[in-house]
């Protein structure tokens, strides 16, 4: 019935929101004191704690100063990521997704501690 509409507007509001996090860890060595020619290994977590599910999402990361690349050691979520002109794919950037959609770019909106995402 025409004028019995509701005029009450309602915002939903929704976002992905990311949390990043960073670690290294020895490969070799003392883990107290980091020796030329040693090896570290770089994790870098990414989860999607928001509202709302992101597309498109890539992750780029440069290595470190004093550091260099060690070729072929990049994985995304266990699998291997080939390297890109000889350098880490992540220099200039790949699609990143969770273990829970293979997806690329795919991140699922998840404020849970779930590993699977």
């Amino acid at each position: 019935m025409s004028g019995d509409e509701d005029p009450t507007q309602i915002l939903i509001q929704s976002a992905p929101d990311f949390r990043i996090e960073k670690i290294s860890s020895y490969i070799d060595g003392d883990p107290n004191v980091l020796l030329a020619g040693e090896t570290l290994r770089y994790t870098i977590t990414v989860q999607n704690t928001g509202t709302d599910n992101a597309t498109g999402v890539d992750i780029v990361d440069q290595v470190p100063g004093n550091t260099s690349y060690v070729a072929g050691s990049t994985t995304l979520n266990g699998a291997a990521v080939a390297d890109v002109g000889g350098l880490s794919p992540l220099a200039n950037g790949i699609p990143t997704n969770s273990p829970a959609d293979p997806t690329p770019g795919a991140m699922p909106a998840d404020a849970s501690s779930n590993p699977a995402n």
